[in-house]
């Protein structure tokens, strides 16, 4: 192989495991932060609960927060990740644009899936009248960005950045739980 390949960087292996790197299939940076701060809730609830969170990230917050996850992947392993990022109710062009930047910086490959539905959360979960009418209190159910538009800011992100010279970075889009859309989506 020397002699076929003379500029390729040899290891020597012998006596060690060598795997391929990992690829995370699904994942939200945005949520890095967030981990453990709650009683243990069903996914719904847990996720409203920690929407406020997300709506008060700055720019800033969103590019640490997808850093600290790159370092946190790298270090385990991955090479690669799928991040479904939310950024509820409104898909925000800058936090979009500071994912993919803390990604560019961390040399991870990443396909960068903003979180797409057209459904409010509490028509998602089986209420009544009265608890849905609490729930839109207690949460503040927020509406939502229409669909053609969430593809429209997602189409304009594909153009601003591409799919990057080297294939590393791409964008995708990522609808949420068949719950949280509507046929149409």
């Amino acid at each position: 192989l020397h002699e076929q390949f003379p500029d390729a960087i040899y290891v020597d292996a012998t006596n060690q495991l060598v795997i391929p790197g990992f690829v995370n299939a699904h994942y939200h940076s945005h949520d890095n932060l967030f981990r453990g701060m709650s009683s243990p809730l069903p996914l719904e609830l847990w996720s409203l609960r920690y929407t406020h969170l997300r709506q008060n990230m700055t720019v800033e917050d969103v590019y640490i927060n997808t850093l600290l996850g790159c370092a946190e992947l790298l270090a385990s392993g991955c090479v690669a990740v799928t991040d479904h990022v939310r950024f509820f109710p409104h898909l925000d062009e800058q936090c979009l644009k500071a994912v993919f930047s803390a990604y560019q910086q961390a040399g991870i490959r990443a396909c960068v899936t903003p979180v797409i539905a057209d459904r409010p959360a509490s028509e998602a979960l089986p209420l009544s009248e009265a608890e849905r009418h609490q729930f839109q209190q207690d949460f503040s159910d927020q509406v939502i960005m229409p669909a053609e538009e969430q593809l429209s800011r997602i189409e304009t992100l594909l153009k601003e950045v591409g799919q990057g010279e080297d294939r590393k970075l791409k964008v995708g889009v990522g609808p949420s739980g068949p719950q949280r859309c509507t046929d149409q989506l």
